[in-house]
């Protein structure tokens, strides 16, 4: 009987679709290498994560008018649109688990666990459930591998040095093999664990096109695309003004991909339609990781708005890797100053092609030899 490998990542995100999507295109990758595979469902539950001293202060300063306030959150309608793409593109354990006690419980189910991709290795982003994303909940009996496990940031996030990390150091030195979706990756697991890690692709870029060609024709979706889609996490009135300016150079129009308003309410863009967007656009713009991969897949021309407090050394390592750091706006008024022949058809995915084929080829062999 074939091994029955796990997977474990951020599969579970309502407002995310790079989370969901990577979940599906590793899931996917491994299924094709003739393994039975599903996601582990784990969810965690964020009610025990605590509130750290930093965030209350900036509570504080915030209520005293000494700090901006934080725009408040859209309250979006339908976040059960990456629930419907996960029923049918990512199978799940039929367990869910909420802590890492829960976790415990599967004990002999997995021959081999996968942690990755995303940046499960952000403890800034995972406490109090960071150990459980080194997998120590896993037996002995069982193969611990990651696969493009992200740190977020080009160094080790985790102040409380001399406890947690000594405990984080034990658990990865367990993993039959690790390896990182960021050059920064190789160094953290180098100085800070003592560990060699292998440098690899993330399974969106892995999986290849074909895969999420055949979610969008699977999902029937139609959709007039926009000239420039932009997919921007944080949005503010400087972005707003300079996209103004790019809509008029280049005499496009634009569209959110994130969120549709509607007489006031908002609505996500269900995962078939927002790859559909990106496929037939001209121009992508994002601060997104995942976003800039499918402008990437799907050969587009794009501009990387870098958002410096969600982490660039993700973006500025996969851009290196293919020769595409030129595309990285470090200066505001890049978009501003944007020459359309700049813009369009610059971009030579021939060549890219070819490096992402020798960088899947090298990330195939490492789950295939971590896996057997």
């Amino acid at each position: 009987m074939a091994k029955k490998i796990g997977l474990l990542n951020f599969h579970y995100s309502n407002n995310n679709y790079g989370a969901v999507l990577q979940a599906a295109a590793l899931n996917k990758v491994i299924d094709t290498l003739g393994y039975r595979v599903e996601t582990i469902d784990f969810i965690p539950d964020v009610s025990q994560q605590k509130q750290t001293f930093k965030n209350k202060m900036g509570t504080l300063l915030r209520v005293l008018g000494l700090r901006a306030k934080i725009p408040i959150a859209k309250v979006i309608e339908n976040a059960s649109v990456f629930e419907d793409f996960r029923v049918k593109w990512l199978p799940r354990s039929s367990s869910t688990y909420q802590s890492i006690d829960d976790l415990s419980a599967i004990s002999s189910e997995y021959s081999v666990v996968i942690v990755g991709s995303d940046q499960v290795w952000r403890p800034a982003m995972t406490q109090p459930f960071a150990l459980a994303y080194f997998l120590s909940f896993v037996p002995n009996t069982c193969r611990r591998i990651s696969y493009a496990a992200s740190f977020g940031v080009d160094y080790w996030q985790e102040k409380n040095i001399s406890t947690r990390t000594e405990v984080i150091t034990e658990e990865i030195k367990k993993f039959h093999a690790v390896s990182v979706r960021e050059d920064s990756g190789l160094d953290i697991c180098k100085n800070i664990f003592n560990v060699k890690a292998q440098h690899v692709l993330d399974p969106t870029l892995l999986v290849g096109r074909a895969f999420f060609e055949d979610v969008i024709n699977q999902a029937a979706v139609s959709s007039e695309p926009s000239e420039i889609v932009y997919y921007k996490l944080d949005v503010d009135e400087d972005f707003l003004h300079q996209l103004r300016c790019i809509e008029r150079k280049l005499g496009y129009s634009s569209e959110d991909i994130y969120h549709t308003n509607v007489s006031g309410k908002y609505f996500f863009t269900p995962v078939a339609e927002w790859l559909l967007k990106l496929r037939g656009s001209k121009l992508i713009i994002s601060d997104s990781f995942h976003c800039i991969c499918f402008a990437i897949i799907f050969e587009k021309e794009f501009i990387y708005y870098p958002n410096a407090e969600r982490g660039m050394s993700r973006l500025e390592s996969l851009l290196k890797s293919v020769g595409l750091e030129n595309r990285i706006c470090k200066d505001q008024d890049m978009l501003i100053n944007l020459e359309a022949n700049y813009v369009v058809g610059k971009i030579d995915y021939v060549a890219i092609n070819q490096k992402l084929q020798q960088l899947r080829k090298v990330s195939i062999l490492f789950l295939k030899n971590s896996i057997s």
